[in-house]
């Protein structure tokens, strides 16, 4: 499919093909601090400038020692990207960050607790409807133990996934940073 806007010209703000879950951020590395010769205020200012014409999503200016962060997209547990602002001679230095949002593992987690109790019925009452009556009586026995050993798998896996997904994701959100701001690549720091 063409990623391509044929609209306006302007590229998408999501990727063609969203990061997968073998993109591991081994393979990737770590995001680079990027550096820019422009005061925080004026570069926050372009950076907003950007996010309205849709280039930034989920852009959103922090206090702290957070300056910005925008949208890390994974499935199914979505991120952030955050970046500390630091003063380096004349220019300022963005250093980056990714978190998973912790309301989402926890609401997944809950949901799925609840979810568990009511399929012991519901499995109960196939087996008798398949079965002669009164011919099991213990689908507790097997069923909560099979259903919450699964849980951790569950999360874990989900974690997992969505960490690989939204550092590829953070890679790219540095880079339409880097084109929102008006830099090459060429302007990454490296390591200290």
């Amino acid at each position: 499919m063409d990623s391509t806007n044929h609209q306006g010209g302007e590229e998408p703000t999501q990727p063609a093909h969203p990061p997968t879950a073998t993109t591991a951020p081994e393979v990737l590395g770590p995001v680079e601090p990027l550096g820019v010769a422009m005061d925080v205020g004026a570069m926050l200012d372009q950076l907003e400038r950007e996010a309205r014409k849709g280039k930034l999503p989920g852009f959103e200016r922090l206090s702290g020692p957070w300056c910005f962060e925008v949208e890390a997209y994974a499935v199914p547990f979505t991120g952030v990207m955050k970046a500390r602002a630091e003063r380096e001679g004349d220019r300022t230095v963005l250093r980056f960050e990714t978190r998973i949002s912790p309301k989402m593992p926890l609401i997944w987690l809950m949901i799925l607790l609840v979810t568990i109790w009511p399929g012991l019925p519901l499995t109960e009452n196939l087996i008798e409807a398949v079965g002669p009556a009164g011919w099991w009586r213990y689908t507790i026995w097997w069923y909560l133990p099979l259903s919450v050993i699964s849980l951790p798998w569950a999360i874990w896996s989900g974690l997992r996934r969505s960490k690989a997904m939204m550092h590829a994701s953070a890679h790219t959100a540095r880079s339409d940073i880097a084109r929102a701001l008006g830099l090459a690549e060429a302007t990454s720091i490296g390591k200290d």
